[in-house]
């Protein structure tokens, strides 16, 4: 960790940079999906977060930390946007956007099943069922 790591800190998120970044991200990522103001907080928090634990661990500024997470939240917010894969949570860090996502309720992309025809069950025609006067005899098979 620098120095002036924990002024970077406080002056990005005090700022708005880690929100402006966010933005540029996902301009970059091509997410046209409209992002509430506390979702970009949320996102940019949870990024804070994981830039912080990383800059703790290594000499690499704060700053280029939280770029790189920005990044991948704006890659996971593409993804979740634009497909409907589903996301396990058997990674602490996925299972937390995935909260942020259903949260704020982003949308997701839906895939329509194929059509298929369905084989019909019933030997007799039902619509001939309601004339009066049918006669329940089988009609002989040709």
């Amino acid at each position: 960790m620098k120095l002036l790591d924990p002024f970077h800190r406080f002056m990005a998120l005090v700022r708005g940079i880690g929100t402006r970044w966010l933005k540029e991200e996902l301009a970059a990522h091509d997410v046209r999906v409209r992002l509430s103001e506390g979702c970009l907080e949320e996102l940019v928090r949870h990024a804070d977060s994981a830039a912080w634990r990383l800059a703790s661990e290594s000499s690499v500024p704060y700053l280029s930390h939280l770029r790189q997470a920005l990044a991948a939240d704006a890659h996971f917010i593409q993804l979740w946007t634009g497909s409907d894969e589903k996301f396990g949570a058997d990674d602490a860090e996925t299972g937390e956007l995935v909260r942020i996502a259903k949260n704020f309720a982003l949308p997701r992309r839906w895939r329509l099943s194929d059509p298929a025809t369905a084989a019909c069950r019933s030997s007799q025609f039902s619509h001939w069922k309601w004339a009066s006067g049918f006669d329940e005899t089988p009609l002989p098979q040709p």
